[in-house]
């Protein structure tokens, strides 16, 4: 509740401050805005007849600025809240873990990386609650069976995420692309 109430507060000062700081920039250029609209700011901001029109300019820029900030900080505060990076999981006995998403992905990408004529392999993990969409980008030897090798991907990455992890799988699918003989010169072939 009170994070709610700071984001209002936070919003309502960012408004006001972009109000006041146009209403002031125009002040610096037109000055029936001064003695029209706001008789107390503009008791503030009397101007010396005097004053030169590079004030002024310099006046009107220094008030856009602020009124962009303003803007900006409030965009920012607008924006919706970052997706979280966990996974809940609800265990046999009706207790919920929250898993890392990185650690899912690490888990995955360090058992297909450990299969034979697996060169390289990238995991993506997204959603949650009803299963993971899991997208593996994997590079391979380049005389691999690929219908085998999938396969076999398939199972090895099922078998870490449902079987030890405990978490569901609603979609898998992989990319598979062969490596160059020259890529593979230097890391060697396992």
């Amino acid at each position: 509740m009170l994070n709610v109430l700071n984001r209002i507060i936070t919003i309502i000062a960012l408004l006001l401050i972009i109000a006041v700081a146009l209403i002031v920039g125009l002040g610096f250029v037109i000055p029936g805005i001064r003695e029209g609209m706001l008789t107390t700011l503009s008791s503030w901001l009397t101007l010396p007849e005097g004053m030169q029109t590079t004030e002024r300019i310099v006046g009107l820029m220094v008030s856009l600025a602020v009124a962009l900030l303003a803007f900006f900080m409030l965009i920012f505060e607008l924006r919706p809240a970052p997706k979280t990076s966990t996974v809940r999981v609800r265990n046999a006995d009706g207790q919920v873990t929250a898993i890392e998403r990185e650690a899912i992905s690490s888990r995955v990408q360090h058992t297909v990386d450990m299969l034979d004529d697996v060169v390289r392999v990238v995991p993506t993990i997204k959603g949650g609650g009803s299963g993971l969409e899991v997208h593996l980008d994997v590079v391979t030897t380049p005389m691999v069976d690929i219908p085998m090798k999938t396969t076999e991907i398939r199972e090895a990455a099922r078998a870490v995420i449902e079987d030890q992890m405990g978490l569901a799988i609603k979609k898998l699918t992989l990319k598979v692309d062969h490596s160059d003989l020259n890529e593979l010169s230097g890391k060697g072939v396992r």
